[in-house]
């Protein structure tokens, strides 16, 4: 048979208590007359459901006090194996490829950089020009010097160390596809557009425009301010060969 629960022993005793006090109430309004053997029988059972209860939940109490005991002595075991350390096993080793891989990384942006840094120092030795508006000028073989690059043709290559520890960092995270993707050493320089035309100035500076004239810019050439140059001048100042 199963052991009544906590919550039946305390309804047990509340129906005891209402049936106690129902007949103390009929006793002491006349509505019907309880003898003193039915009331003590009434308060016996009460008592005795009341008991009851309290002892269920004593037992309840006990119950949950030693599965809170065996809970955390589980959890103590636990601890013990953690602290033991089995589980980091191979991390040491894990970590140490991590800075093996780390370092040939940095060692392989190491060398392309210093490839880079020779080749600007090369092409500045060799008077290579400056890149002109249509591109690398082909009497510096469409090679020329841009900041901390170098150019040749539409190809532009640069340094990679500074972008490293971001593309490590995906790389750390799982990522390795994003973490390359970080590195930008090579970049295709866009098309160079041709302006529709080139107006110089009095003080002869040279202005492009893509597009049509702005009316202003219309005024300014009526009024002689500004000078329309000619096909083969706008292709010179592509070549960077009009100043």
């Amino acid at each position: 048979m199963t052991a009544p629960t906590v919550a039946d022993t305390e309804a047990d005793a509340a129906g005891a208590r209402q049936d106690v006090e129902r007949a103390e109430r009929d006793l002491a309004t006349g509505a019907r007359n309880v003898g003193v053997s039915a009331l003590h029988k009434l308060r016996d059972a009460w008592r005795h459901a009341d008991l009851s209860a309290q002892g269920a939940r004593e037992r309840a109490e006990r119950d949950r006090q030693a599965a809170r005991l065996k809970g955390l002595a589980e959890i103590g075991a636990e601890v013990g194996r953690l602290a033991a350390g089995t589980d980091l096993d191979g991390l040491g080793q894990a970590l140490a490829d991590v800075a093996t891989a780390a370092g040939r990384a940095r060692a392989i942006a190491a060398a392309h950089d210093a490839a880079v840094a020779d080749l600007i120092a090369a092409a500045a030795d060799l008077g290579a020009e400056p890149i002109a508006p249509g591109g690398p000028r082909a009497t510096s073989a469409g090679v020329a010097v841009r900041g901390e690059a170098i150019v040749h043709d539409r190809a532009q290559v640069g340094p990679i160390g500074a972008q490293l520890a971001t593309a490590l960092a995906h790389a750390l995270a799982g990522d390795a596809a994003g973490g390359l993707a970080r590195v930008a050493a090579v970049t295709q320089l866009p098309e160079p557009k041709r302006p529709d035309y080139i107006a110089r100035g009095r003080g002869g500076l040279l202005v492009p425009v893509i597009g049509e004239l702005t009316q202003q810019q219309q005024a300014h050439v009526r009024a002689g301010d500004l000078v329309l140059l000619d096909e083969p001048s706008i292709d010179a100042f592509m070549r960077g060969e009009l100043a």
